[in-house]
C-alpha cells in the first residue's frame, strides 16, 4: 500500500471518526439545551409562585396556632375552607420538583393529613392531630418554613441551569478546536444555540422585578404569565387578568405574528387608566409579549378600542 492510498483511508477513517465524534457531541448538546430549556422555564414559573410560598406559611402558622388552642371548630372551617387553596398553591410551587425534596414530601403529607383528619373517626382524630401538629411544626422554623424551602428549590434550580449552560459552552469548545472545517460548516447553527441559550437566561429574569406590566401570551390570546407589578395593578384595581387585554387583541396578535420582532404600540384603558402598551411576537420562543405603562386618563377627545386598533395596523 503506497503513502498516498494509506493517507487517504487515513483520512477516510479520521472523517468517519470525526463525523461520529461530531454526532456524538451535537447529541448531547441537543439534550443539554433541553436541560437549559427546562430550568429556565421553571426558574420563571417559580419566581412568579414565591408570592404563594408566602400565603401558604400564612396559613400553616394559623393552622398551627388553632391546633395548639384545641379550636377544633375553627380546624373544621380551615379543612372545608382552605384545604383546596392550599394544594393550589403547593402545586405551584412544586413545578418541576422531584418527589424526594423537602418541599415535595411535606406537601404530600400535610395534604394527606388535612385529607384524614376531615374523615377520621372520633378515636383516630387525636392520632391524626398530632401527626399534623408534628408536620407542621417542622414547618414553622425560620430555616425549614415554606419560604426558605421554596428559595432553596429557586437557588437549586438556578444552579443548575448555571452548570447546564456551562457545559454547553465547554461542548461548544470541544467541536470549535477539535473539528475546525466541520464547525466552520455549521456554524450559524452553533451560535443560533448559544444565543438562544443566553435569551433562556434573561427570559427567566425579565418578568421578575420589571417596574412596567409585562404579559406573556400565547396566540389565541390566553395569559400564560404576567409579573408582579401587573397582579399589583390587578389587586388595586380588583381586576381580572383579561381585563388587561383590550376587544382587538386577537387583531393585535394576527398583526404581530405576520411581522416578527416587530413591536406594535396601541392603547387601552381601564379602570380610569389609560395603558400604554407594546406588543411582540418572538419567532424563537413562539411567545407573544406586551409591555404595559400605565397613566391617569386625561380629559380629552375619546380614543376608542377601535381607533386605537386601526392606528396600530396602520403603523
Amino acid at each position: 500500500m503506497t503513502k498516498t492510498s494509506s493517507s487517504k483511508v487515513l483520512q477516510k477513517v479520521a472523517m468517519i471518526i470525526a463525523a461520529l465524534l461530531f454526532i456524538a457531541f451535537a447529541t448531547w448538546l441537543y439534550f443539554n439545551q433541553q436541560k437549559i430549556n427546562y430550568h429556565s422555564n421553571t426558574a420563571t414559573q417559580l419566581s412568579f409562585s414565591q408570592a404563594n410560598a408566602s400565603l401558604l406559611q400564612v396559613d400553616i402558622d394559623r393552622l398551627l396556632g388553632i391546633i395548639t388552642e384545641h379550636d377544633e371548630k375553627s380546624l373544621t372551617e380551615f379543612i372545608e375552607q382552605r384545604s383546596t387553596q392550599n394544594k393550589e398553591w403547593l402545586t405551584s410551587l412544586l413545578i418541576g420538583a422531584e418527589s424526594n425534596e423537602p418541599l415535595a414530601i411535606f406537601g404530600q403529607r400535610y395534604l394527606s393529613a388535612l385529607v384524614q383528619i376531615q374523615v377520621s373517626s372520633d378515636s383516630e382524630a387525636p392520632s391524626n392531630l398530632h401527626k399534623l401538629l408534628r408536620l407542621i411544626e417542622d414547618v414553622s422554623l425560620a430555616e425549614e418554613n415554606i419560604i426558605y424551602l421554596s428559595q432553596q428549590r429557586m437557588v437549586a434550580n438556578l444552579s443548575q441551569l448555571d452548570i447546564s449552560i456551562a457545559l454547553a459552552n465547554i461542548i461548544l469548545l470541544c467541536l470549535m478546536t477539535t473539528f475546525i472545517a466541520m464547525i466552520l460548516i455549521n456554524y450559524s447553527g452553533f451560535m443560533y444555540q448559544v444565543s438562544l441559550t443566553r435569551k433562556y437566561q434573561r427570559l427567566s429574569l425579565y418578568f421578575s422585578n420589571h417596574p412596567n406590566m409585562l404579559l406573556r401570551i400565547s396566540s389565541n390570546g390566553r395569559i400564560k404569565y404576567f409579573n408582579n407589578s401587573a397582579e399589583t395593578f390587578l389587586k388595586q384595581q380588583q381586576l381580572d387578568k383579561y381585563k388587561l387585554l383590550p376587544n382587538a387583541t386577537n387583531e393585535y396578535i394576527k398583526q404581530s405574528i405576520a411581522e416578527p420582532e416587530r413591536i406594535f404600540p396601541y392603547q387601552h384603558e381601564v379602570a380610569n387608566r389609560l395603558l400604554n402598551c407594546e406588543m411582540r411576537f418572538c419567532k424563537e420562543s413562539q411567545q407573544i409579549f406586551i409591555s404595559i405603562t400605565q397613566e391617569v386618563a386625561q380629559q380629552q377627545p375619546e380614543v376608542t378600542e377601535q381607533t386605537t386598533a386601526s392606528i396600530a395596523l396602520q403603523d
